[in-house]
């Protein structure tokens, strides 16, 4: 466990009992009742006093996705190994009024962006397109203009099969209109 203020500790099991396959610094995601612990006084309001740790006592990557003081927090967690065909249980640890938030998209993805800022991040993101398009990013979302040409990204990073992607994508429309992952 982390050593300081934390005062709760809940387990919880990643089961990879159906897989003959080893994962490493893999992503997992989990649901958490944060509006439960948080009105017993248990949790911060902002959720920044949640870690998680292995049963060695290392502490892990994490980034809360969505609903903090809800009953269904989805929280992803990098964990540094979830053995073949079995199953390994971290730590939720919780309780801490001083603790700075934690969450980190970057430490917890092979590529992350929740496009803060006014434009695409050159450390992250490659323009890669053969046509004039337009895009723009605002408050978190990247919005693409493709009126009769293309327009696409491809990822700073060079990713290594198998690799899973996921996308929030709230609308798609046009003649050609699709979301891809490029290698």
């Amino acid at each position: 466990p982390i050593t300081g203020a934390w005062r709760y500790f809940s387990p919880i099991t990643i089961d990879n009992t159906a897989n003959g396959a080893t994962l490493t610094d893999f992503q997992v995601p989990v649901t958490i009742n944060t509006q439960t612990l948080i009105s017993q006084g248990k949790m911060n309001a902002d959720g920044n006093d949640i870690r998680f740790t292995t049963s060695s006592g290392e502490m892990l990557c994490y980034w809360i996705e969505s609903g903090i003081n809800s009953s269904s927090t989805l929280i992803w967690i990098k964990v540094p190994i979830i053995p073949a065909a079995s199953s390994t249980t971290l730590t939720m640890q919780y309780g801490n009024p001083g603790a700075p938030a934690a969450s980190d998209g970057d430490c917890t993805f092979l590529v992350f962006d929740d496009f803060n800022g006014t434009d695409i991040n050159p450390a992250k993101w490659q323009r890669y397109s053969s046509l004039s398009s337009n895009y723009s990013v605002t408050n978190g979302t990247i919005t693409v203009s493709a009126n009769n040409s293309d327009i696409a990204f491809r990822s700073s990073t060079i990713l290594s099969a198998p690799v899973t992607a996921e996308m929030k994508v709230d609308n798609v429309w046009g003649y050609w209109g699709n979301v891809s992952l490029l290698n």
